[in-house]
Protein backbone atom coordinates (compact mmCIF):
# COMPACT_ATOMS: atom_id res chain seq x y z
CA UNK A 1 0.00 0.00 0.00
CA UNK A 2 2.96 2.24 0.95
CA UNK A 3 4.34 1.53 -2.29
CA UNK A 4 1.19 2.49 -4.17
CA UNK A 5 0.87 6.05 -2.13
CA UNK A 6 4.22 6.89 -3.18
CA UNK A 7 3.35 6.06 -6.61
CA UNK A 8 0.35 8.40 -6.57
CA UNK A 9 2.52 11.25 -4.86
CA UNK A 10 5.68 11.18 -7.04
CA UNK A 11 4.20 9.82 -10.22
CA UNK A 12 0.92 11.68 -10.48
CA UNK A 13 1.41 14.36 -8.65
CA UNK A 14 -1.52 12.90 -6.35
CA UNK A 15 -1.96 15.21 -3.02
CA UNK A 16 -4.63 15.41 -0.50
CA UNK A 17 -5.88 18.57 1.45
CA UNK A 18 -6.11 17.80 4.97
CA UNK A 19 -8.97 20.96 4.99
CA UNK A 20 -10.77 18.35 2.38
CA UNK A 21 -13.72 16.54 3.39
CA UNK A 22 -13.72 12.97 4.22
CA UNK A 23 -15.99 11.98 0.82
CA UNK A 24 -13.86 14.62 -1.54
CA UNK A 25 -10.17 12.72 -0.05
CA UNK A 26 -11.55 8.88 -0.32
CA UNK A 27 -13.49 9.79 -4.21
CA UNK A 28 -10.14 11.64 -5.08
CA UNK A 29 -8.16 8.65 -3.32
CA UNK A 30 -10.41 6.15 -5.33
CA UNK A 31 -9.72 7.66 -8.76
CA UNK A 32 -6.24 7.62 -8.51
CA UNK A 33 -5.46 4.24 -7.73
CA UNK A 34 -7.86 3.58 -10.77
CA UNK A 35 -5.42 5.49 -12.64
CA UNK A 36 -2.19 3.88 -11.08
CA UNK A 37 -3.84 0.22 -11.90
CA UNK A 38 -4.70 1.20 -15.23
CA UNK A 39 -1.46 3.04 -15.66
CA UNK A 40 0.41 -0.19 -13.78
CA UNK A 41 -1.74 -2.89 -15.97
CA UNK A 42 -0.88 -1.27 -19.26
CA UNK A 43 2.67 -0.52 -18.44
CA UNK A 44 3.66 -4.16 -17.72
CA UNK A 45 1.55 -5.19 -20.83
CA UNK A 46 4.06 -2.77 -22.95
CA UNK A 47 7.09 -3.84 -20.80
CA UNK A 48 7.72 0.48 -20.21
CA UNK A 49 8.43 2.04 -16.94
CA UNK A 50 5.77 4.04 -15.19
CA UNK A 51 7.95 6.95 -16.06
CA UNK A 52 7.81 5.70 -19.72
CA UNK A 53 4.28 4.86 -19.75
CA UNK A 54 3.10 7.95 -18.56
CA UNK A 55 4.93 10.10 -20.70
CA UNK A 56 3.51 8.94 -23.48
CA UNK A 57 -0.10 8.95 -22.36
CA UNK A 58 0.33 12.38 -21.45
CA UNK A 59 2.04 13.42 -25.05
CA UNK A 60 -0.39 12.06 -26.68
CA UNK A 61 1.33 9.05 -28.41
CA UNK A 62 -0.59 6.56 -26.77
CA UNK A 63 -4.13 5.86 -25.30
CA UNK A 64 -5.04 4.39 -21.95
CA UNK A 65 -6.58 0.90 -22.08
CA UNK A 66 -9.85 0.89 -20.41
CA UNK A 67 -10.35 -2.52 -20.87
CA UNK A 68 -10.12 -3.47 -17.81
CA UNK A 69 -13.14 -1.49 -16.61
CA UNK A 70 -15.11 -2.79 -19.27
CA UNK A 71 -16.26 -5.83 -17.02
CA UNK A 72 -17.37 -3.90 -14.42
CA UNK A 73 -20.89 -3.67 -13.12
CA UNK A 74 -21.84 -1.11 -10.18
CA UNK A 75 -25.16 -1.24 -9.26
CA UNK A 76 -27.08 1.78 -8.23
CA UNK A 77 -27.33 1.98 -4.13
Amino acid sequence: MEEIFRGLQQELGWTGHRRWRRARLLAHLALGLVAYGLIEGQRERLKLSFYQCRRRLIAGKLSLDLSPLLPVQVEAA
